[in-house]
């Protein structure tokens, strides 16, 4: 007949201190082990900037100077990318002032979008040439500093879906701009910084009538928040930098001088379009 089996023999119970000192250590490492993996989940990871960009330095703010550019916020934020990712047009063309100052001088004041901004000054062409509504050049004499297959290799976009996005083409340096938009109103800013985990985005803006980096929140219901309250993030845009791709430099052209400062306040109808696949959203301010 079998003895029967004593049930506190399995029932991990000790009657003596001596034999609960291996449970004991065993429970002061597990619950080491669990404040330690807590700590790494309570800190997050670092924001996520453009390389050569911090909060403090190497981030661009190109703004309008409310003269012939009520509309150009699509531009400035095109200035912005070219000068800071060294697509350069010569010498006199590498501030994002001097390019923005350029742009003006060859486009119409109406509503835009980097992406013709940036193949307009790397080809010479206008793919939205002759489209009601708009920016048009006024002066077809610049032929392009590059070529379209640059363009093609070096811009892209997309529907924006969340900060991924954007932290992607940062982490792989492309510098960005976004489109956001309000109950039919459009607008561009440049992203230099993201932090997905805090839901942050440091951008500067051509219409806040200051030379600064501006920080906002990215509401969980899809908004932001500041002075852009409200608003929505509609498509992303982003440029490599320049591996020493020399310009094509202009054989005709009046040197365009840097401009002063005048302030007034814009607005934007915001539209859609389709070139071949959609380029993203017309701004007028």
């Amino acid at each position: 007949m079998a003895k029967a089996k004593n049930p506190s023999a399995d029932s991990g119970c000790c009657s003596a201190e001596k034999r609960c000192l291996p449970m004991k250590r065993g429970l002061v490492f597990l619950w080491a082990t669990m404040l330690l993996l807590g700590s790494f989940a309570i800190v997050s990871a670092a924001p996520i900037w453009l390389d050569g960009v911090s909060e403090s330095s190497g981030w661009l703010d190109t703004d309008k100077l409310w003269n012939d550019d009520f509309n150009l916020c699509w531009a400035a934020t095109a200035a912005n990318l070219l000068s800071k990712q060294g697509w350069y047009g010569g010498p006199r063309l590498m501030t994002g002032d001097a390019i923005f100052a350029d742009i003006k001088h060859y486009w119409s004041d109406r509503g835009g979008n980097p992406y013709y901004a940036v193949d307009w000054w790397f080809t010479g062409e206008n793919k939205q040439q002759e489209s009601p509504g708009w920016a048009q050049l006024t002066d077809l004499s610049h032929t392009g500093f590059y070529s379209d297959t640059l363009f093609s290799d070096n811009f892209a976009w997309g529907n924006f879906n969340d900060l991924s996005n954007i932290a992607t083409y940062l982490e792989n340096d492309r510098a960005v701009s976004i489109m956001i938009e309000h109950h039919g109103l459009g607008h561009f800013l440049t992203v230099w910084g993201v932090d997905p985990d805090t839901r942050e985005l440091w951008v500067t803006d051509s219409d806040n009538f200051t030379h600064s980096l501006d920080k906002y929140t990215f509401r969980f219901d899809g908004t932001l928040d500041g002075a852009y309250d409200d608003w929505g993030i509609n498509s992303y845009y982003g440029l490599f930098a320049n591996q020493k791709h020399a310009p094509r430099l202009r054989q005709q052209g009046t040197d365009i001088p840097e401009p002063a400062t005048l302030l007034l306040i814009s607005t934007g109808v915001f539209g859609l379009t389709v070139f071949g696949k959609k380029a993203g959203a017309m701004n007028l301010g």
